[in-house]
């Protein structure tokens, strides 16, 4: 059995991850407009997690790369989840580096 071409997945790829973007970006309006809340944290990690694995399938490095830094935003690793604005502004300009990624791909790229 031949092992699929990957790049037959570029376009279901590009959708779906347009559309975890597109809820990163709500999230981080409700994260200014309220404060976080752990429900908000929660599914901002869910959501870049989610992107994050995608993406590392199709070869989007980059992406993967700033989901992981999304990650660690949310979750720093030494126990201690709070939540400051710059912590926002990190996940803000992570959403738009890969926004700016996806608009710009209409094929499978190793970036």
């Amino acid at each position: 059995m031949p092992t699929p071409d990957i790049s037959d997945y570029n376009e279901l790829f590009l959708r779906t991850a347009k559309d975890h973007v597109k809820a990163l970006e709500e999230l981080v309006l409700k994260l200014e407009a309220t404060g976080p809340t752990p429900k908000i944290t929660e599914e901002i990690f869910r959501q870049a997690h989610s992107l994050k694995g995608s993406s590392s399938v199709m070869g989007f490095k980059k992406i993967t790369d700033l989901c992981t830094q999304i990650d660690q935003t949310i979750h720093p690793g030494d126990g201690k989840d709070r939540f400051e604005k710059k912590q926002t502004a990190e996940i803000s300009r992570c959403i738009v580096e890969i926004k700016n990624i996806l608009e710009n791909s209409t094929t499978y790229t190793n970036t």
